[in-house]
């Protein structure tokens, strides 16, 4: 006769994310959604007329990907980091062959974290939906970037 075996801890429930610091804020997405945690790399500027969040387009592995300064795109009055420690490299959501990844500039390396979805609460930090959600991660209140509609401001932006 075979025994059941029951895991105590159902890691169906848990998400393996990266937890990302960025001036005044924590970010974060789930592990699927980003392509790498690269070193910054020579940044060209897309145009003076685009938004401070934008930074530019940055070289990495041979594609030109659009840099986003994320404290710029939650408040267009925030100072601008001098510099990035690392750019996160995300997946985009769309499938775009144009667009296929989106770079955003980080303070520091960020954490690999497991979360257990039953222990996430929402937030009453109130932000825009087009940014994302606010969520209480623990102690932490955390953004989880709403990566679609960022992804359709910068096509938008760059014509495509």
């Amino acid at each position: 006769m075979q025994k059941k075996v029951e895991l105590t801890d159902n890691l169906h429930d848990r998400v393996r994310c990266l937890l990302m610091t960025i001036e005044g804020a924590m970010l974060l997405l789930p592990n699927a959604a980003i392509s790498e945690v690269a070193v910054i790399n020579t940044i060209k500027p897309v145009s003076e007329q685009a938004p401070a969040w934008l930074a530019g387009m940055m070289n990495w592995r041979g594609l030109f990907v659009p840099l986003v300064v994320w404290e710029q795109y939650l408040q267009p009055v925030s100072p601008k980091p001098d510099t990035f420690k690392r750019i996160a490299v995300l997946n985009t959501l769309t499938g775009s062959k144009k667009l296929p990844f989106i770079g955003i500039g980080l303070q520091t390396i960020p954490s690999l974290i497991s979360v257990d979805i039953n222990k996430v609460d929402v937030s009453n930090k109130a932000v825009d939906a087009e940014q994302g959600n606010m969520i209480k991660l623990e102690t932490n209140e955390v953004l989880v970037p709403n990566i679609y509609q960022l992804e359709k401001r910068i096509k938008t932006l760059l014509g495509i």
